[in-house]
């Protein structure tokens, strides 16, 4: 999955290369989103590739995930309810909560990579109370007291 976001537009463009559709996490749902399929990087030397768009909206989280985070036991995971479950968290507690997730439905040895991204988009560079990156309001406090330290 090849991903580029316009930071002054939300338009998100998206090269889906063989891996599973990444989903969208919009207005309390979670659809998958809709790309044009194309054969993994480099099977094919000078093969063409097709990208799609994605408008993002203030709100929206995107999260892209590899086969790894969806094969065996952890296929049996309802991965948009845990999608849903922890949308109020911020994406970095989000990837470890959900990692927590496929361990404990797969078991501590995973056969494939699982890569995991989760983005939040808020709407351009407008102003935000942020420490370390993270957004004060959505850190964990044993994480802030850190964040402190460090700042």
């Amino acid at each position: 999955m090849l991903g580029r976001i316009d930071l002054t537009t939300g338009r998100c463009e998206l090269l889906n290369a063989g891996h599973v559709p990444p989903l969208l996490v919009r207005d309390g749902r979670v659809v998958p989103v809709e790309l044009p399929g194309n054969f993994p990087l480099g099977m094919f030397p000078g093969e063409s590739y097709r990208s799609g768009d994605l408008a993002l909206l203030p709100g929206d989280r995107l999260v892209v995930v590899t086969d790894g985070m969806r094969e065996r036991n952890a296929a049996d995971l309802d991965l948009p309810g845990e999608l849903l479950r922890l949308a109020h968290l911020h994406p970095r507690e989000a990837v470890r909560a959900l990692s927590d997730a496929v361990l404990a439905a797969a078991g501590p040895v995973l056969d494939d990579d699982a890569t995991l991204l989760v983005v939040d988009w808020y709407d351009g560079h407008g102003p935000r109370c942020s420490t370390a990156g993270a957004d004060a309001a959505r850190v964990r406090p044993d994480e802030e007291r850190s964040a402190r330290r460090r700042g």
